[in-house]
């Protein structure tokens, strides 16, 4: 391949070298194999995903109720 091969020649010149260039099905074939698959519901990727979405929500809400102790200490404090 030269380096002035647009995006599309290139893949067209991969496609022909994994003899997918004719036939649809086996390009599915063949590059599914290549290509990682996407999450699904209920998989071990996106329990972790939900796992740290979980525990960012929980730290953000300890962090501002510990501001608004904060606030409501400097406040009573200060006579207000």
């Amino acid at each position: 391949m030269t380096d002035k091969q647009s995006q599309l020649d290139k893949f067209k010149e991969a496609a022909r070298e994994l003899e997918t260039d004719d036939d649809p099905e086996r390009f599915k074939e063949r590059v599914g194999k290549l290509v990682k698959k996407r999450a699904t519901p209920g998989s071990t990727h996106e329990a972790r995903v939900e796992e740290r979405t979980r525990l960012r929500k929980a730290a953000q809400k300890s962090e501002d109720d510990a501001i608004d102790k904060r606030v409501r200490d400097n406040l009573k404090d200060h006579g207000a």
